[in-house]
């Protein structure tokens, strides 16, 4: 009876562990395989090295720079940019990146940068499902600073099975139960004639209202699209949480329902990470309205001084102003762990 019950659970421990994938990366990848694909056919990049720097570089479309620019593939400016830009701090501060009406457009530059670029020619000489070879020759081209570019590209298409779309079809997607997205259970075969992404996309031409589209992060009312301002954009229907930012630090509020693990999630990080951003134990139970950080706090604010509200903490102050705890005991000469009182002024830089 032993030997019977271990062959019975062992086949199921490893279905439940194989579905644990992100569904955020799963959606994006629904969303954009046949771009990636077509862009393969028009371009001889492998679709998989397309979606998996798509997915890494733009948070699964849910990074700032992403839902400000449609920008998927985090291509900066360069000298040879006429067109529309925006700027962020990246290898250094007030970079500049360019900027697309649709997330297509994005797709279309990032094989046209590859393909017209000299740094990258030798890609093209290797097999066309060679993503590995692909993902280490980005790296080496200086593609990105990040050291470990190629191994994330590379675990990536591994995690998600993007290999499969190098052959050149869509066949039915494993990953869909996971995602939002909405797509046909028939084989379908990857277009022979050139199309538009648009096309791909969307399944047909753009009429005349769409020659143009209107810029998303213009569309909402408030008026609060600026960089630099608190609110940094809407979240796609199938996150839950709008991303704002306090000194710099984007964070997220908690809702009702939330966990530390449930926000990592979210976010495609890991609890303990998000936890030690947020200078907390293992335990810790959020309450709506509370404050968590998706990266590190800083060492000081933007603000010369704050004062002290009836009740507070100066783990609550650290939280509200984006500053890390021990970095304002630093800043005020005050022993770590003793309190401040209502009324009393202490220093944020």
């Amino acid at each position: 009876m032993r030997k019977l019950f271990v062959l019975i659970i062992l086949p199921f421990s490893i279905f439940v562990f194989g579905q644990n994938k992100n569904s955020q990366y799963l959606a994006y990848i629904d969303q954009y395989k046949d771009a990636a694909i077509t862009e393969m056919q028009n371009y001889g990049i492998p679709a998989s090295i397309t979606l998996a720097q798509g997915l890494l570089e733009s948070g699964a479309g849910k990074s700032e720079l992403t839902i400000e620019s449609n920008n998927h593939f985090g291509i900066k400016c360069q000298k040879n940019w006429t067109g529309a830009t925006v700027y962020f701090d990246d290898d250094q501060k007030h970079e500049c990146f360019r900027k697309y009406n649709a997330a297509i457009e994005s797709y279309e530059d990032h094989s046209q940068f590859l393909k017209k670029n000299p740094r990258y020619a030798s890609l093209f000489t290797l097999d066309i499902k060679d993503y590995k070879g692909w993902a280490n020759g980005l790296k080496q081209a200086g593609y990105a600073t990040n050291p470990n570019y190629a191994p994330q590209l590379i675990k990536i298409i591994e995690d998600y099975g993007l290999s499969e779309y190098d052959s050149g079809k869509v066949s039915k997607d494993k990953n869909k139960k996971a995602s939002k997205s909405k797509i046909s259970d028939k084989t379908v075969e990857a277009p022979k004639k050139k199309r538009s992404l648009w096309e791909i996309i969307f399944g047909r031409k753009k009429d005349k209202k769409e020659d143009q589209p209107k810029d998303k992060t213009k569309n909402n009312t408030s008026g609060r699209q600026k960089k630099d301002s608190a609110f940094i954009a809407e979240i796609p229907a199938y996150r839950t949480h709008v991303v704002k930012k306090i000194n710099g630090v984007k964070y997220v509020e908690v809702l009702q329902g939330d966990t530390y693990e449930s926000i990592a999630e979210e976010f495609d990080m890991f609890e303990k990470e998000l936890l030690k951003a947020n200078e907390l134990q293992y335990g810790a139970t959020p309450q709506p309205g509370d404050i968590v950080y998706l990266s590190k706090k800083k060492g000081e604010g933007d603000e010369e001084a704050y004062t002290v509200q009836q009740g507070e903490t100066m783990y609550q102050i650290s939280q509200k102003k984006g500053i890390k705890v021990r970095s304002l005991y630093r800043l005020n000469n005050l022993v770590y762990g003793k309190q401040v009182n209502a009324g009393d002024v202490i220093k944020l830089r």
